[in-house]
């Protein structure tokens, strides 16, 4: 598979009051608050999940990508963090 020589991604954000925002990239959204430890309300994605997030899937992608070219099926996958 060949790869584009160049690969953008964008995000926006959008925030209007309190501590919750709406954290956007093409088509999709997810609304993110501070961690409770620093005065956010629970149940919400934060930035440290979301970087751990990353993080996570740009290993199984690669991890994907490699098994692929080596012709490795694979039955299972899980991570945590």
């Amino acid at each position: 598979m060949a790869l584009p020589r160049e690969c953008v991604y964008r995000t926006s954000l959008k925030w209007e009051s309190g501590n919750v925002w709406r954290q956007c990239g093409e088509g999709v959204a997810v609304e993110c608050a501070p961690p409770p430890e620093f005065g956010g309300p629970p149940n919400h994605w934060t930035p440290e999940h979301l970087l751990l997030a990353a993080i996570e899937s740009c290993t199984l992608s690669a991890f994907l990508a490699y098994a692929e070219h080596a012709r490795i099926g694979l039955l299972d996958y899980r991570s945590a963090a």
